[in-house]
């Protein structure tokens, strides 16, 4: 009953351009979060939360009516358990952690000691997201041409599959301040 009841409600805020990313049913919460590419406002938030509350107070797939619904997004930093999860990460940074050792296609994957890379999620085919890697750690030189030139950035694009070897988040990333002059 639990997957209709997500199908459902999927289809619900559909039409507002935003994705179910979970369900979480407690005794006495209903946990939805939702979200799009580019991320999710709060006016947008609003008004899912009111097409689903109307929703699932005359669904017969909630056999449970005391409940408080919570309706959120995911947060800036978070972890990327399926495809359509990463459709909405697309373009955000994410940091890809190995549960041991890379085999098959993420075999050619550059990785530091601590078995976890860091780049921009580009695309997403299938299970397998296409990260473009980037040492998040390169030696920053001064450049008169270029202010805030990186000499030594490692780039290239991997392919990584979402299965059980691997934990992918969206992180944060803060631009350096370019010089004004």
């Amino acid at each position: 009953m639990e997957g209709r009841l997500e199908m459902e409600m999927a289809q619900v805020v559909r039409p507002l351009g935003v994705t179910l990313y979970s369900v979480d049913r407690k005794p006495g919460i209903l946990r939805v979060v939702l979200d799009k590419r580019g991320g999710i406002d709060l006016d947008r938030l609003e008004e899912a939360s009111r097409l689903l509350s109307a929703f699932l107070d005359t669904s017969d797939t909630s056999n449970d009516k005391s409940y408080v619904l919570e309706v959120s997004s995911p947060g800036a930093e978070r972890r990327i358990l399926n495809p359509s999860q990463a459709e909405c990460a697309i373009g955000l940074l994410v940091s890809v952690q190995f549960r041991g050792h890379p085999t098959g296609r993420d075999a050619d994957v550059e990785k530091k000691d601590d078995s976890t890379i860091y780049g921009r999620l580009l695309s997403v085919e299938g299970n397998d997201l296409v990260i473009e890697q980037v040492d998040p750690f390169p030696k920053k030189t001064r450049n008169p041409k270029h202010s805030g030139s990186v000499e030594g950035a490692h780039i290239h694009t991997i392919r990584v599959t979402l299965n059980g070897d691997v934990v992918v988040r969206t992180v944060l990333g803060w631009r350096e301040k370019e010089d004004v002059r």
